[in-house]
């Protein structure tokens, strides 16, 4: 309840805030456009904080809406693409895809599996250093829909692993790592993938990177409760 009345004034500050930048900001000293720009990232981090929390709480309450049905999956992945590219861009990062191909299928949920995908490919944006590749893959087996994301940061350091998933945790990774995440996107997305019926798990080595699997279910449970 907390959250959704900080959303709604914050909506407003932060339509108020962009519209005010995209109209007048040229008309502002450079100082301004700064302060300007400050105030639109600080509300986009709010806004993000927000939502992961309402997300989180509707998940802990079973009450994330969820409506899996079977799907293309490279449109999917073409969306999540579009959303991370100005971060891609920014980062002077390139993606290399191998193993999607227009005709196959994955049971999911798309809104809440682009999600996931986003939360992935963001993390390993930011974790990885600029000019850096990062891999992004498919394989099927008979149940299974894996979509891989490999990046060049650091790795999981054997410490953190078992807190990985946990709500709020947030390695030290010194300057790989920002404070401006809430802690649970990885909680949400695991979370997620499960209510889809998959599993989101990783591997990783120090120094080497980590490597992300989402399992999708590649058909409907035979129980769609289960």
């Amino acid at each position: 309840m907390v959250s959704h009345e900080l959303r709604t004034p914050l909506t407003a500050l932060l339509g108020a805030t962009r519209l005010l930048q995209g109209l007048h900001q040229h008309n502002l000293p450079e100082s301004g456009q700064e302060l300007l720009s400050i105030a639109v990232r600080g509300g986009e981090r709010l806004s993000g904080l927000i939502n992961d929390i309402l997300d989180f709480s509707k998940l802990q309450a079973g009450r994330m809406p969820i409506a899996c049905q079977r799907q293309a999956l490279l449109p999917l992945i073409e969306q999540t693409l579009d959303s991370v590219q100005p971060l891609l861009k920014a980062r002077r990062q390139t993606l290399h895809l191998s193993g999607f191909s227009p005709e196959q299928n994955a049971y999911l949920d798309s809104s809440r599996a682009q999600q996931v995908l986003t939360n992935l490919l963001a993390n390993a944006i930011k974790f990885s250093p600029q000019n850096s590749p990062l891999w992004l893959s498919l394989q099927l087996d008979a149940k299974h829909a894996r979509i891989s994301l490999r990046d060049s940061g650091p790795g999981v350091s054997a410490a953190f692993q078992t807190q990985l998933f946990e709500p709020f945790s947030q390695a030290n990774a010194g300057n790989t790592r920002d404070n401006h995440s809430s802690g649970l996107g990885l909680t949400i997305s695991r979370q997620l993938m499960r209510q889809m019926g998959g599993e989101l798990s990783y591997s990783s080595q120090a120094d080497a990177g980590a490597t992300f699997h989402a399992d999708f279910l590649r058909q409907p449970p035979n129980n769609p409760n289960e």
